[in-house]
């Protein structure tokens, strides 16, 4: 029997050794393999019978053949699901990173609100550590309310004028459409100005001038006091409070609007880093467009007035009064603007779109329709003459209607004694109108937009 001739198999590996050891007939060899992974090795060797390695050590540690083919599959799906996971926490974290950078710029924004506020207000503290409100009112101050909106807006107010703003001639500087759109844009997204009319911003945009700033140059410095409302239209600014960096600001971005709506001091400086232009607007000019406009939509309401049936016969002063305390109200196709049952304290005016009325009549599950209105009908008065509920719903038709409306204390002291009103039949009880309950939801009842368009001097 010739005498057997020993096989060997090494691989050395990152990771470990693996060696394989067996026999054979005539042969010895011997392999080195360099940067191969150990855990992905599988070695195997005939023998002279046929037979092959089971087996292999790593690292000292001995595993069977089979398991690990086994196990391997596994362990790349595992890897598989480790990668998937990771990639999506990628996602995850750049989506959390842009929400952060979101909210830091939230949070300058609201800081700058803030410090604007502050200045209004000048807010003193009472003695007994809390803010004393009252403190921050000036008697010598006579704000001018241009515009208000009930529905918790923030309204644009502005120190009152001499009567001869409503005589100074509006001077138009040429632009073109780009810079119109830039400073009607700039106004709409401040807060303090975004509350204008329609042809009050278009004043504005129509008279603002530019001017040139150069490179390190203040438009603004904190604690001046101010004339000039300012849009920024190329380059970029940097914005700063008692001596530290709010952030800056690229174009289309109005600034200065506090000190001519309030007449108080800058509330932080604004420094051009690149050189830039702005777009300017002189107090005067402002009040003048107030004054202008805020006439002019005081006389398209009485002449509006007088064409209602219901008003044409009311004396001058009682027209002027009412055009001074309307109210606009918005609202979209199929919303109520009274209903059935609920508390009323306002009378409406149509001024542009129609609506239907219903009402719940005994013998019928759903409420009927019972007629339409359009523009210079009115209604809402019932409820302020002699009950406290709607006694039908009130619906807006599409597109939408817009109403002006009158609260209960001023119709009472205005038109309330009308005539009209008074000996008004409704046809209810011929209709067999059914009395229902206050409404449950009373927040339907209020309108979405709503802005007050007369013009009030405070005392």
């Amino acid at each position: 029997m010739p005498p057997p001739v020993s096989k060997s198999t090494t691989t050395s590996g990152a990771t470990g050794k693996v060696s394989t050891t067996g026999s054979s007939s005539s042969k010895s060899t011997s392999v080195a393999k360099t940067g191969a992974k150990a855990s992905t090795l599988t070695p195997k060797v005939k023998m002279g019978n046929g037979a092959s390695a089971t087996q292999v050590v790593v690292d000292g540690e001995t595993y069977d053949l089979g398991k690990l083919k086994l196990v391997i599959p596994e362990m790349k799906t595992e890897l598989k699901d480790k990668d998937n996971k990771i990639r999506k926490l990628e996602i995850e974290s750049r989506d959390k990173t842009k929400q952060i950078n979101e909210h830091s710029k939230e949070i300058t924004r609201l800081k700058e609100e803030v410090h604007k506020l502050k200045s209004v207000l000048q807010l003193k503290v009472h003695k007994d550590g809390k803010p004393d409100i009252l403190a921050t009112i000036q008697e010598s101050e006579t704000p001018l309310v241009i515009q208000e909106v009930r529905s918790k807006k923030q309204g644009v107010s502005g120190e009152s004028s001499s009567n001869s703003q409503s005589n100074v001639e509006l001077k138009h500087h040429d632009k073109d459409f780009r810079s119109k759109q830039l400073i009607k844009d700039a106004i709409l997204d401040n807060d303090f100005l975004k509350n204008l009319d329609s042809t009050q911003v278009r004043e504005i945009v129509d008279c603002m001038y530019d001017k040139k700033i150069q490179e390190g140059h203040f438009i603004i410095k904190e604690g001046e006091s101010g004339n000039h409302l300012y849009v920024s239209a190329d380059g970029e600014v940097e914005v700063q409070k008692d001596g530290q960096i709010l952030g800056r600001m690229a174009s289309g971005r109005a600034f200065g609007e506090l000190a001519i709506l309030y007449n108080c001091t800058r509330t932080a400086s604004v420094k051009a880093l690149t050189e830039v232009k702005v777009w300017v607007l002189d107090r005067g000019m402002f009040q003048a467009i107030m004054m202008k406009t805020g006439i002019q939509r005081r006389d398209e309401n009485i002449k509006y007035l007088r064409s209602v049936p219901l008003l044409r016969d009311l004396p001058a002063d009682k027209l002027s009064k009412l055009a001074d305390v309307l109210e606009i109200d918005f609202y979209h196709e199929g919303e109520y603007i009274i209903r059935e049952g609920a508390t009323g304290d306002s009378f409406f005016i149509l001024n542009k779109g129609e609506v239907k009325v219903t009402q719940r009549i005994q013998g019928h599950n759903n409420p009927q329709e019972i007629r339409k209105l359009k523009r210079g009908d009115y209604f809402g008065e019932k409820a302020l003459l002699s009950e406290d509920r709607r006694t039908a719903n009130v619906i807006a038709l599409p597109p939408g209607v817009e109403c002006l409306t009158v609260d209960r204390d001023s119709f009472n002291q205005l038109i309330g004694d009308l005539n009209e009103l008074r000996n008004k039949d409704y046809g209810d009880a011929a209709r067999g109108a059914s009395r229902c309950s206050m409404v449950s939801s009373p927040r339907d009842l209020v309108p979405k937009t709503k802005k007050k368009i007369g013009i009030t001097e405070r005392k």
